[in-house]
């Protein structure tokens, strides 16, 4: 399939100079479910290939916190695109699948995105990177919907490491400590008002969904879901932290290392898609050229 850019060119008011290579950034809607979800897609002036990478946005995660990353692969030449989980509801919030199961609606937005870029011929597959939750939100929809998946990658993802319930209460006051608030002052700084009043919103307007969201992680293994992904002929890679204080890496290497096409160890912390978004993006693109060779 050939690549089209939605515009002709790269006009200045359009583009924006990173480091590497000037990018093109497009803003787009859909709704799933009653909810509207916004989502940006970021071309880079020569793209590496025709398969996007969808990243699927951890617990509380909110685009702006994925944005930098997003840059960073496509200064490097991947499309990239992430997306911001749907806010207001319509009429259709009480459907009863959504109102019995409210992180129904955090797990269908990636797949609404997906949808509506294939259904405009945007693209036909894409290469999804799911991030801690993220990780249980993509698995879950290449389960259901494997047509839109040409590859995989668990990066410091939820579900590999046999936890429960006690085990992320237990770690959470430590992963705040040593990995939440050290980062906050340089979060602080890629993040304006716009972005903290989405992120306030987001809790606020869905109290029972952020609750609900947080159980179905704790609870949720997704190791058996490797078989799924295979018998569709998806590729598959778990990248792990070497310093992660939520999933800690010896109990991943135990658990699931053995279960990807491929496994990789990344020397950082969970939070580091946020605090050292080129050096992760970098390690994304090496393993997915090895998985998707």
């Amino acid at each position: 399939m050939a690549i089209t850019l939605p515009v002709e060119g790269f006009p200045e008011e359009d583009s924006y100079e990173h480091a590497l290579k000037p990018t093109l950034t497009i803003e787009r809607k859909t709704q799933i479910g009653g909810a509207i979800v916004p989502y940006t897609v970021e071309y880079p002036e020569e793209p590496i290939d025709e398969v996007p990478v969808l990243i699927t946005a951890g617990f509380y995660g909110i685009e702006p916190g994925y944005r930098e990353i997003r840059n960073s692969f496509a200064e490097q030449g991947k499309i990239a695109i992430t997306y911001r989980r749907g806010i207001r509801q319509g009429t259709d919030f009480f459907n009863p699948k959504h109102f019995l199961k409210p992180y129904r609606l955090t797990q269908q937005s990636p797949y609404a995105v997906m949808k509506d870029l294939h259904t405009l011929g945007d693209f036909e597959q894409f290469d999804v990177v799911g991030h801690s939750m993220g990780g249980t939100t993509a698995a879950d929809i290449a389960r259901h919907h494997p047509e839109y998946f040409r590859s995989i990658i668990l990066l410091g993802s939820a579900g590999l490491n046999g936890h429960g319930i006690s085990n992320l209460a237990k770690r959470s006051p430590l992963f705040i400590a040593k990995e939440v608030i050290p980062a906050i002052p340089q979060l602080a700084t890629k993040f304006d008002k716009e972005d903290f009043m989405h992120a306030v919103e987001y809790v606020s307007s869905n109290p029972i969904r952020v609750i609900s969201e947080a159980l179905h992680v704790a609870k949720h293994d997704i190791r058996e879901d490797f078989t799924a992904l295979k018998e569709a002929n998806i590729n598959s890679a778990i990248i792990a932290f070497t310093q992660d204080e939520f999933f800690p890496i010896e109990e991943v290497r135990l658990h699931s290392a053995d279960l990807p096409d491929s496994y990789q160890e990344h020397p950082g912390k969970h939070t580091a898609p946020q605090v050292e978004p080129k050096n992760v993006a970098t390690t994304i693109l090496n393993m997915l050229s090895i998985i998707n060779s």
